[in-house]
């Protein structure tokens, strides 16, 4: 879940834009839309991403979440 994390923040952060469910599958390899939200519900449950379900482009990290991908850039 860390790896999809990663790829949420930064992509949040150098686009300047949320991601879709579909760059999430095509980025991890997920066969269905289903399966990525399947790996992002536990990111959800736990407040580092929020996303509006049935709207596009929505999937953004929080900013507990873009905090704990930093804090680990920042400490290595």
């Amino acid at each position: 879940f860390r790896s999809i994390l990663d790829f949420i923040a930064t992509f949040y952060a150098d686009a300047g834009y949320a991601l879709t469910v579909r760059q999430v599958c095509k980025q991890f390899g997920f066969a269905s839309p289903n399966a990525a939200v399947c790996h992002l519900k536990p990111l959800r449950k736990r407040g580092f991403v929020t996303w509006e379900e049935g709207q596009a482009r929505t999937i953004r990290p929080t900013e507990a979440g873009a905090e704990l991908i930093y804090a680990e850039v920042k400490h290595g």
